[in-house]
């Protein structure tokens, strides 16, 4: 059995949370499902004494590769899970939907915060 788009993906996420900790940041969740869009990392960060949270979408990428990352319609439906999931908390929360771009290894993985 040879790589996979699951494969990569699944090692890209590992090697981000890795990455996230390192950075401080607390998982909270991986591939949570919420209103039928699958969120690859929710991520929790202590800024200034408020806590933050993130909503991480991971993509690999070649470096040559250009923008736009993440579809319209993709976007839509994390502002929607994104919403729906603050509901269900009862509270507000500062969130930031963002976008994890890497090749493959944690050093070469950038977080790109309120991407969309």
């Amino acid at each position: 059995m040879g790589v996979t788009p699951q494969s990569v993906g699944s090692y890209l996420e590992a090697q981000t949370t890795k990455k996230l900790r390192q950075e401080g940041f607390s998982i909270v969740a991986r591939n949570r499902k919420i209103c039928g869009v699958e969120i690859d990392i929710i991520a929790r960060k202590n800024n200034s004494g408020e806590e933050h949270y993130y909503f991480i979408e991971c993509k690999y990428r070649h470096e040559d590769t250009a923008f736009p990352l993440v579809s319209r319609k993709q976007r839509e439906r994390y502002r929607k899970a994104a919403a729906f999931w603050q509901s269900e908390l009862g509270r507000f929360l500062n969130l930031h939907l963002s976008v994890a771009i890497g090749t493959g290894n944690s050093e070469s993985i950038h977080l790109i915060a309120d991407y969309f």
